[in-house]
């Protein structure tokens, strides 16, 4: 199988969240789908590349799924002087 939409969809979800081939295996693992880093970044790979592995929507949904989880999560706070630093101002 190809590149598919799935792909497309989990390579703009993962450069608009700035997650980590790293991160992505663990949100992965998270929701019982143990994915290794490079099969992350694999996923999303262009077509140019030639090297790109299809995702399928198994795969796809478990991402969405783990990805909740890792959104509802508290994250870290903003670094001093950021944009937050200013909003009362």
């Amino acid at each position: 199988m190809a590149y598919n939409r799935n792909n497309q969809n989990y390579a703009r979800l993962k450069l608009a969240l700035s997650l980590s081939d790293a991160q992505v295996s663990l949100l992965m693992n998270d929701a019982g789908a143990h994915i290794s880093k490079s099969k992350a970044n694999a996923w999303a790979r262009g077509r140019a590349s030639g090297r790109v592995v299809a995702m399928t929507d198994d795969q796809f949904d478990l991402f969405c799924s783990g990805l909740i989880v890792w959104c509802q999560q508290p994250q870290p706070a903003a670094a001093e002087g950021g944009a937050d630093a200013n909003a009362n101002v």
